[in-house]
């Protein structure tokens, strides 16, 4: 079992949590805290109780004793993902190899793209597989929510979904949705980043992978990681040393939330390691 939590910080907190789940008959395994700005977090790999639900229930009354937010999670559970993805094809082909090589613990239990290019890749590895095009106003968004509503999933993944997620969607899905993108924000903006890079002379590339919120590309950061480059590379070069490490920077935020080592809190995450 994985328990996340965090709450004011206060004298004890490690002993008062360590006695409950000895009381409870569970053996921690592995325990990883963090203290900033007067907040604890705190995530606790265990033994899993006979049953988490009422393990959760016991453990509210020493939560509200010290005014904690917490979650469980078995660790032999799947995490189910939504992939969006468009006709860049690099990052949803990581996700989905990650799965089927078991690198990452997700199930991909629906793509949802605005091209057809990734309908034959679905298809090979038993993957359900939506074909929405774009239209103006992001009416599109509906078709989306109504396939969204008769799934069982715990994220969205927006693994190069050239489309921006509306306020409207956004307030319709309660779920998570992480998105990665090139390092170039804000400077290079517009559908052609690295010709503008290029054009600068820029030696440095990198990604970034987030939580989406209603702030364009400003969501808590998750992952990140650079690449060097020197002048002698193309444009076409740049773009594929981009590719590869957005799809590193991705699978990495997703193995992080999958593996339940991700609080989000004021604005900020903590990534546990």
């Amino acid at each position: 079992m994985i328990l996340l939590a965090h709450c004011p910080d206060s004298k004890g907190l490690v002993a008062k949590i360590s006695t409950f789940f000895a009381s409870d008959n569970l053996n921690i395994l592995k325990l990883e805290e963090h203290t900033e700005r007067g907040q604890f977090f705190i995530r606790i790999h265990s033994t899993t109780p006979q049953n988490i639900e009422d393990f959760s229930e016991k453990f509210k009354k020493l939560a509200e004793e010290i005014q904690m937010e917490f979650s469980t999670f078995s660790v032999e559970k799947k995490t189910k993902v939504v992939l969006f993805c468009s006709a860049t094809l690099p990052t949803p082909l990581e996700i989905v190899l990650a799965e089927v090589s078991e690198s990452l613990p997700i199930q991909v239990v629906h793509i949802i793209s605005n091209h057809e290019i990734i309908k034959p890749i679905a298809e090979k590895f038993n993957i359900n597989f939506s074909y929405v095009p774009s239209v103006k106003n992001n009416l599109h968004e509906q078709e989306h929510i109504k396939i969204l509503e008769n799934l069982d999933y715990d994220v969205i993944c927006l693994a190069r979904y050239m489309k921006i997620i509306s306020d409207d969607f956004l307030q319709k899905i309660s779920k998570p949705i992480i998105n990665i993108h090139h390092s170039f924000l804000p400077s290079f903006i517009g559908g052609k980043p690295y010709e503008m890079a290029f054009d600068r002379g820029v030696k440095l590339i990198g990604a970034t992978s987030h939580f989406v919120t209603k702030d364009l590309d400003e969501g808590p950061i998750i992952a990140q990681d650079v690449f060097h480059i020197g002048h002698n590379l193309s444009v076409d070069e740049m773009k594929k040393e981009g590719a590869n490490i957005e799809k590193k920077v991705f699978s990495e935020a997703l193995k992080k939330f999958a593996q339940h080592k991700i609080i989000e809190w004021n604005g900020r995450v903590i990534v546990f390691g």
